[in-house]
């Protein structure tokens, strides 16, 4: 993602997901007074604002939102400007350092929709830990593949696109039949026990072709490298593969009018850490 424009009048799909987790899991989630949050991938900072801060107690201490775009945290920084308790840090989950100031800091670490990004999830995991307080929690919410997963690896193949290193973005587990498994290799070998996970099976609708395409390209992790006189032939060919393989079908809502549906699978992970 790299156009914080287009992903805020998008992403429905985030917001959605977010709102139907935390009703249904946050319950998972223990909470206390002067608490310290970290969510990280916190894109535009929509999702935190209309979502996440109408379900977690308002009494925190702070809150720091961090994301791997600068665009995205410039975005956040307009979204939540109203509450001095943000701080915000252009920051890589998945990074071999974890700065200084983080480290045992939080009481919660929140993410929605990131983990399937990272390339090196157990390295996520273990950064994860490091910034954790005893007795600290996280709590996850991701997909087990993207719907876009398909469309990047057939643009990867094709002698037109594949110099932008589509493969880069791939879901680290893609092609396993069951990616819960190997997800929960990573936290036990990362240190995470006992992680208590949940799965759950989602349909999300479009409200026509447009809708579904802008919010696809939204979140087209190589579109903004594409020449602009070149952009249109990569977006219909991204979308034809998008449609085939990402688990769309088309929804006649009534005469004239499709809407297009997406099935996928939300795994919704939380932890303590104990030491």
């Amino acid at each position: 993602m790299n156009n914080p424009e287009l992903y805020t009048k998008n992403n429905h799909f985030s917001r959605i997901s977010a709102k139907f987790i935390l009703d249904k899991y946050g319950k998972w989630m223990t909470w206390k007074d002067n608490e310290r949050i970290m969510e990280f991938g916190v894109g535009c900072g929509n999702t935190t604002k209309e979502i996440v801060l109408p379900r977690i107690p308002s009494n925190f201490a702070e809150y720091v939102a961090v994301d791997i775009n600068k665009k995205f945290v410039n975005m956040a920084k307009s979204t939540l400007a109203h509450d001095t308790r943000f701080q915000f840090m252009n920051f890589d989950i998945e990074s071999n350092e974890v700065p200084l100031k983080f480290m045992e800091r939080f009481d919660h670490i929140l993410s929605f929709l990131v983990i399937h990004w990272t390339r090196k999830p157990r390295k996520a995991f273990e950064n994860l830990l490091k910034m954790l307080r005893s007795d600290g929690e996280i709590f996850l919410m991701f997909v087990d593949k993207s719907p876009i997963d398909g469309a990047l690896e057939e643009l990867g193949k094709n002698p037109r696109w594949a110099k932008y290193g589509h493969e880069n973005f791939i879901s680290p587990y893609y092609h396993n039949i069951d990616p819960l498994i190997p997800y929960r290799k990573d936290m036990i070998a990362a240190g995470i026990d006992n992680p208590k996970i949940g799965i759950e099976k989602m349909l999300f609708c479009y409200k026509n072709v447009n809708h579904c395409t802008d919010h696809l390209c939204s979140v087209n992790p190589i579109l903004h490298l594409i020449p602009e006189e070149e952009q249109e032939d990569y977006k219909r060919d991204y979308m034809k593969h998008a449609l085939r393989t990402g688990g769309f079908f088309q929804k006649s809502v009534k005469p004239g009018y499709i809407s297009i549906g997406v099935n996928y699978n939300l795994m919704i992970v939380y932890a303590k850490k104990l030491t």
